[in-house]
């Protein structure tokens, strides 16, 4: 097995390049987004309805992503799942917040 030192700054680079670059690569196929005002709405219906959220049209868990522990990071990627990881950020989307979109 080969560890490599990576610094906190480079990962903060590489992880939002290589998520931009999944996101190109797969968008068409796996993200469809709603082309009307009225599209949106019924999603945040649809969230209001199943739990109980007002005006959200969207959620992203957060996610532990597996990595080999990094050399003299100490327990700063260790996770309670007892494992080092890198971590995706939670993310929702507020109807508010696409309002400037129509």
């Amino acid at each position: 097995m080969v560890s490599y030192a990576v610094s906190p700054q480079l990962m903060s680079k590489i992880i939002p390049e290589t998520c931009l670059a999944i996101n190109k690569a797969l968008k068409d196929e796996y993200l469809k987004f709603p082309s009307s005002a009225e599209e949106w709405k019924q999603i945040a219906e649809e969230f209001q309805n199943k739990w109980q959220y007002p005006n959200c049209v969207g959620a992203m868990d957060g996610k532990h992503i597996r990595i080999t522990k990094p050399y003299s990071s100490g327990s700063l990627y260790y996770n309670y799942k007892k494992y080092f990881s890198v971590v995706t950020s939670m993310r929702e989307l507020k109807v508010e917040q696409l309002i400037l979109v129509f």
